[in-house]
């Protein structure tokens, strides 16, 4: 009987316990002393401010004759340093065209210890700002006042909203730590939404059905027009109530090799699928793919413009006349649209001009660009099609959405192959994007339920290769002459910087770039040949790899070449490592030693890659005669890594440094 007195008894306490981790009160205005004392995070020192808490709610309420969305957010942050200040500024974005969003913030207070005691001083109202961001939008902005190292500020946001289809995004991870973040939906049984959770931390979960109810008014006449009687009406319903809790959660920081962090950032989406009113039918929202597809092509300012591309026979058909191959004049229509018309540096899905306007002015935005390329195809005879796609930048789509994506592209199916063609980039060519376009997969917009998505990925290596043939003499001076080739993203990298630098100025960057070394008579073949790899060559003189000591030498063994650097300083790493697309280094060179020197010591070669080869280095040397002769190979074959291989490709970088700071040791006959 006293063993089962204590197991209820422990049965008891866990119930009890269970129930106060979910019943804590995270309160406004309940600030401690030793809150305010804390001069850096337990967790993370670095940290220039953090979320004490952050809480939030969004409920569907019943007002007037409509729903609406009313979302509310308490903050309470800590400041450890003048680089926090920044978070005393806060702002909202509301809507107020047609249907009006309205937004308050209250309860705004910074606390300090002053003299042991807490200090507070209230947001007065010349603290809070209501700004035009555009036709469409506001701003509602605070800046909390008497921010100090150490203050701990307070506020309260509330955002009501007409637009129940806009369910507004919860994010639990910030740029700094958050102790503890937790939203809560509260759902009408009229409203059937998807929630998407994106991020690399799981939330605690808690769902329950509760009853709740709403009035509403009716107004009627049953005997004359005069005579209106309003009834006043209960209708009970049930509502979905999932309150989602993160405790601890670490600053979302820049990695290096993290092409956008925010696709990893803790945060809950919701879209709406259904609703349902009372004695009402069934109205869908949530779609597919090809559901998405549907609607551009009914929109009025994306399918509408390429309804028709008659306007664009005349300028294609001359075009293939210059251009008679298939394949020639798939290149003659993209270098026409690449070249005459220009990008006004507006990422679009939808056209702002007719595309015939377009091509009169030879100016347009993301999508009226690219349509007419579109355009201009059909009219040519090629099987083209719009993409859809979301730029690095812009982060992943997680679902079938119509406002997931901001660019148009174009893909031309030709021989069972996809040829992806953006014409924004002055640089860039079929099937070589632009790198902000590289960014998972596009949906291909095909009539009759036929779109897809398809891989924007970058699959083949581009390589940057160097090939040398060097001479060192006595005093430690290297002479000689480097051939260097760069093809597909390498050499659209090296032509986007070379073409906004000066000859000069580019070669004084390279000289400091191949260890301040002087650099002679330069030629370079292939500049503006976008199709054809870079190549360089020029003669060079190096002072700075050798080291003399006696009658020694010292040579570095890439001599000015750089090795492939180490980034990672971090132990851990919780974002997979990502590149920006598969890329090989190769530097292959002889070196002649003065003839009264002998080699007395080579590094030993080195060959390491990680278990699948996604990365391979690979490093040779080795003597003939008076000669030394060097191949260094650094290999990366994939786009991303998951994280559990940083360690891995941490130590692989740490071989790399560490064998080229060995030396090749030269001594003099005697």
């Amino acid at each position: 009987m006293r063993t089962s007195h204590i197991t209820s008894a422990f049965y008891l306490f866990l119930l009890f316990l269970c129930s106060n981790v979910w019943s804590q009160k995270y309160e406004l205005g309940n600030v401690t002393i030793e809150e305010l004392e804390q001069k850096k995070h337990p967790t993370d020192s670095s940290a220039v401010a953090c979320y004490l808490f952050k809480t939030g709610e969004t409920s569907i309420n019943y007002k007037g004759e409509r729903f609406e969305l009313i979302t509310r957010i308490n903050y309470k942050i800590k400041v450890y340093s003048k680089a926090g200040y920044k978070y005393a500024d806060f702002s909202v974005p509301y809507y107020t065209s047609s249907e009006k969003e309205r937004v308050t913030i209250d309860k705004a207070v910074t606390y300090n210890l002053v003299n042991g005691k807490i200090e507070k001083t209230k947001l007065k109202s010349e603290g809070i700002f209501d700004e035009d961001k555009n036709e469409n939008f506001h701003l509602k902005k605070i800046t909390l006042p008497n921010v100090k190292e150490g203050s701990i500020l307070e506020f309260r946001v509330e955002i009501t909203s007409p637009f129940f289809s806009n369910f507004p995004d919860w994010t639990f991870q910030e740029e700094v730590p958050c102790n503890y973040a937790e939203f809560t939906s509260r759902i009408p049984e009229y409203f059937k939404y998807n929630p998407y959770y994106k991020g690399l931390l799981s939330p605690e979960t808690k769902s329950e059905s509760v009853f709740s109810s709403f009035n509403y008014f009716t107004r009627y006449d049953p005997t004359s027009y005069n005579n209106v009687k309003t009834e006043s009406n209960v209708v009970k319903f049930s509502e979905y109530q999932t309150t989602y809790i993160l405790r601890n959660v670490p600053a979302l920081k820049m990695e290096p090799y993290s092409i956008n962090p925010d696709n990893y950032r803790c945060e809950i989406k919701h879209e709406l699928a259904s609703s349902q009113m009372p004695e009402s039918n069934v109205n869908v929202y949530s779609t597919t793919w090809n559901g998405v597809a549907d609607h551009m092509f009914y929109h009025q300012d994306f399918g509408e413009k390429i309804r028709s591309t008659s306007f664009a026979k005349e300028t294609a058909k001359a075009i293939k006349t210059e251009f008679p191959g298939a394949i020639e004049g798939l290149l003659g229509i993209f270098n026409h649209v690449q070249r005459e018309i220009t990008w006004n540096n507006e990422l679009r899905v939808f056209c702002q001009n007719n595309l015939k306007k377009v091509l009169e002015t030879k100016t347009g935005n993301s999508a009226e660009v690219n349509l007419l390329l579109y355009a201009l195809l059909i009219e040519g005879g090629y099987d083209a099609s719009p993409v859809l796609i979301s730029t690095r930048d812009n982060g992943i789509p997680l679902f079938p959405s119509r406002t997931a994506f901001n660019h148009v592209i174009v893909a031309v199916k030709y021989e069972d192959k996809n040829y992806l063609m953006d014409a924004t980039s002055k640089l860039s060519l079929p099937n070589l994007l632009p790198l902000r376009d590289l960014n998972w997969n596009g949906l291909l917009l095909k009539k009759g339920d036929k779109s897809n998505l398809i891989s924007l990925k970058f699959d083949q290596f581009s390589s940057s290769r160097y090939t040398g043939l060097f001479a060192i003499n006595e005093e430690g001076k290297v002479t000689g002459k480097v051939k260097a080739i760069y093809s597909d993203y390498e050499a659209y990298l090296f032509r986007a910087q070379f073409n906004n630098q000066s000859q000069d100025d580019y070669l004084a960057a390279y000289e400091k770039h191949f260890n301040r070394s002087e650099i002679g008579e330069y030629k370079i073949e292939n500049k503006n040949k976008l199709g054809l790899p870079i190549e360089e060559t020029f003669d060079i003189t190096d002072k700075n790899s050798i080291d003399t000591m006696g009658d020694k030498l010292f040579v570095r063994p890439l001599l000015f070449f750089p090795p492939e650097q180490n980034p990672f300083v971090s132990p851990t790493r919780d974002l997979p490592i990502e590149f920006p697309f598969p890329t090989e280094e190769r530097i292959m060179f002889t070196l002649n030693i003065p003839d009264n020197y002998s080699i007395e010591k080579l590094p030993e070669p080195l060959a390491i890659r990680l278990p699948n080869n996604e990365i391979v280095f690979t490093f040779q040397i080795a003597k003939r005669e008076n000669q030394i002769q060097v191949i260094y190979r650094y290999q990366v074959a994939t786009s991303i890594l998951p994280a559990e291989y940083y360690e891995d490709l941490k130590g692989i970088l740490e071989s790399i440094s560490k064998k080229m700071d060995e030396k090749i040791v030269l001594q003099k006959i005697k």
